[in-house]
């Protein structure tokens, strides 16, 4: 058997008892038996379909033969030659036959028995709102700022200095060209003099309703595109002068726009939770290996 067939899932399902072949094999070896045939019948159709592409006397010439071969004397003959050289025991068929019996096992039990068309839309809803902020995404705007920090209890004179202060550079931000090159050349430092903390930094991107100083956001979410706010505002921290540096747009999702995507989400979900159920309802009759590989197949498996 060629490597790329072994390792084909596809040529890994069970099959029915070949007719001619006796029925007083034991069951792993009939089992083999069944699936060397089907390999067989499957190498003999993947070479028919490769064999189309070169031309139409070869493809006939190749139908013919596959007819031939696919007759129950001829695969019967195959599957008895291929037991005798001991083919059933190798350990690429045995691992194919157990793949192909947990595969059957989960065709049957987890995706025949839960489909798309289980999903009930109340089911779609409460998933919608359990992941909003996947399908809702609020406007956000980022900003950089001058702030004249002010302690809780300064004297109103501090807070006057701060106010002033502010307001001079916000008429120099205001003025300038180039309103971010302006605002670099403050740096955090302590005025003495003012008796108040200068610090200047980049504001991540807020949305309007996150949690952060409320007249900062206003201010921000005042402005109808990028650019200097006009005036000074007074926060819990202090006086800003801000600058609006950018707008990301926000997203938005309605449920019926994400039905498809969660149905499906749900899908696996549900066989998931299946399989556990079915993992444990057996392991208390039966033991239990787990084929990872077929287990994946089924619960990833598309629904036409």
């Amino acid at each position: 058997m060629s490597p790329d067939l072994q390792n084909n899932p596809r040529c890994a399902l069970p099959v029915g008892r070949i007719r001619g072949q006796s029925s007083r094999r034991p069951p792993s070896q009939q089992l083999a038996a069944n699936l060397i045939a089907l390999t067989v019948s499957l190498a003999l159709a993947l070479g028919s379909a490769c064999s189309q592409q070169r031309g139409s006397s070869r493809r006939s010439k190749d139908s013919r033969g596959e007819g031939e071969l696919r007759s129950s004397s001829d695969l019967d003959f195959l599957t008895r030659a291929a037991i005798r050289t001991g083919y059933d025991r190798l350990p690429a068929i045995r691992r194919q036959v157990d793949q192909a019996v947990v595969q059957l096992l989960l065709e049957q039990e987890v995706e025949k028995s839960i489909t798309e068309k289980d999903i009930s839309r109340s089911e779609i809803e409460k998933a919608y709102q359990k992941q909003l902020g996947r399908f809702i995404q609020p406007e956000k705007r980022a900003s950089k700022h001058v702030l004249a920090k002010v302690e809780d209890r300064a004297p109103q004179a501090t807070d006057d200095s701060a106010k002033k202060f502010i307001e001079k550079v916000v008429s120099e931000l205001v003025a300038a060209k180039n309103p971010e090159e302006t605002l670099s050349r403050y740096s955090t430092r302590s005025e003495s003099v003012l008796t108040f903390t200068l610090v200047a930094e980049d504001v991540p991107p807020l949305a309007l309703n996150d949690n952060a100083e409320k007249t900062y956001l206003d201010a921000l979410f005042a402005l109808p595109k990028p650019g200097v706010v006009p005036y000074p505002v007074r926060s819990g921290y202090g006086w800003h002068a801000i600058i609006l540096t950018g707008i990301q747009p926000g997203k938005y999702r309605s449920p019926d726009q994400a039905e498809a995507e969660l149905r499906r989400e749900l899908v696996i979900e549900n066989r998931r939770r299946r399989l556990q159920e079915l993992t444990q309802e057996l392991q208390r009759k039966i033991p239990v290996r787990r084929e990872a590989r077929a287990m994946d197949i089924i619960l990833a498996r598309k629904i036409e």
